[in-house]
């Protein structure tokens, strides 16, 4: 589901139970705080914003990669209309994230 149409992304989800679920369910009701790692926020990528501006969390943490500063920008803009009070960024790239665990956990 990264790449695609609007409408190709769409037909995916309805297309797949669980990606369904998630989408009616999940987002909507996501709590007070989430965190977005890898997600363009593309224009393809509308009607997951339009589904989180259904119940926004207070506070949204999005990874940037490479120091984007659009990006960062553009998100901020996004997360902003759709509810959202409080947006942060982080490095996608530092250690402790998503795929860079840092040195104490690799040697657990």
């Amino acid at each position: 589901m990264c790449e695609g149409t609007a409408d190709h992304r769409k037909q995916s989800i309805e297309s797949s139970s669980y990606l369904e679920r998630v989408f009616r369910e999940v987002i909507p009701a996501m709590g007070e705080s989430v965190t977005i790692y890898g997600w363009s926020l593309s224009d393809q990528d509308q009607h997951i914003v339009e589904q989180i501006t259904r119940n926004p969390p207070q506070r949204v943490a999005i990874s940037v990669r490479g120091g984007s500063q659009a990006f960062a920008q553009q998100a901020e803009e996004i997360m902003h209309r759709a509810g959202v009070d409080q947006v942060d960024f982080y490095d996608s790239e530092s250690l402790g994230c998503w795929n860079n665990p840092t040195e104490a956990l690799q040697e657990d």
